[in-house]
């Protein structure tokens, strides 16, 4: 979603006058919120599986009387419930089979994939005659969300003179995204005894088990928040912290686009193509020949990540934050 800002910039920019909605599975639409170039968000279940449910979608999309329908993402998913959904003109790219399902399919081949997710993104608008290039692109916190978060978090202990760091363990993709949670474990203990430092632990409900390796951290030093935020609270949280350490995840992407600094721990994936955009990001990454790979999970010893140490992270966060 975040690497497709830009292109909803060129959309609303070739497009001025039209009534924009994105579509967007469970709350990853809720980020759009008060974005300039949306006029709305429908979502529905992020897994909805059965036909019926996907029928049910498009039914709803049939009553608004779509003109025009663009496919970002290579979903069959996405193209079915438009084709259900009588939209008159239904752009994408003809990948995963769909191509049958579109009114204006474009080709996708390697040389499409081999570009940044943005510009992937952006270069499916230029047949429609839309043409811009990747920038800086911000999503809104507004004062009241940003309010709510720290005064949850200065119940939690937090106070202004200590630097706020955000760790963030998971990655919904796969284990072999994930840093050891076991040595972001031993960075929050590091980071706690500069005495100058407070971590909030921030993820999804399935990461919650992350946690338990963060086992003696005092309550006044350390607030784990994984799996107990919504996307929205969790936006407003990074957008109060001073850095975020994440895996490649979708919580990076956050804290960048909400302007926070980030240091991004890379390994199966390759940031040329799936990197922040923009921001200010200490990206630390080990090359291995097996990488970028790509996978969910490691087949071998997962020595992209493991050969991350806890000390050179532990260097770019004090660089970053600790000691300004």
């Amino acid at each position: 979603m975040i690497h497709s800002l830009p292109a909803l910039d060129a959309i609303r920019g070739h497009f001025p006058g039209a009534e924009i909605a994105v579509l967007g599975r469970g709350e990853v639409g809720t980020a759009l919120k008060d974005y300039p170039a949306v006029d709305r968000v429908i979502s529905y279940p992020r897994r909805p599986a059965a036909f019926l449910n996907l029928w049910r979608v498009a039914a709803d999309l049939r009553t608004q009387s779509f003109d025009l329908g663009i496919l970002l993402t290579n979903s069959f998913e996405g193209a079915w419930i438009f084709f259900l959904a009588g939209i008159p003109r239904r752009y994408g790219y003809a990948a995963d089979g769909r191509g049958w399902l579109l009114t204006d399919p474009v080709p996708d081949n390697q040389q499409t994939k081999s570009v940044h997710q943005a510009d992937y993104y952006l270069d499916l608008l230029f047949p429609m005659g839309i043409k811009s290039r990747v920038g800086q692109t911000r999503l809104r916190v507004g004062t009241e969300e940003r309010g709510v978060a720290q005064r949850r978090l200065s119940a939690s202990g937090w106070s202004p003179e200590k630097r706020l760091i955000a760790l963030c363990p998971g990655a919904s993709y796969g284990s072999a995204k994930r840093w050891p949670a076991s040595r972001f474990g031993e960075l929050a203990k590091r980071l706690v005894a500069t005495k100058r430092v407070m971590v909030v632990l921030l993820g999804g409900r399935e990461e919650q088990g992350l946690a338990y390796e963060f086992p003696n951290a005092k309550p006044r030093e350390l607030v784990d928040l994984i799996g107990r935020t919504t996307l929205r609270e969790a936006l407003a949280l990074l957008a109060c912290c001073d850095l975020a350490v994440c895996n490649d995840s979708g919580l990076l992407h956050l804290a960048v686009a909400v302007g926070t600094p980030a240091v991004a721990l890379f390994g199966p994936t390759d940031p040329n193509r799936t990197g922040p955009i923009g921001g200010n990001v200490t990206l630390l990454r080990r090359p291995v020949a097996c990488s970028p790979c790509e996978m969910r999970e490691c087949p071998i010893d997962h020595c992209c990540m493991h050969k991350i140490s806890v000390e050179e992270v532990f260097d770019a966060v004090r660089g970053e934050a600790v000691a300004g």
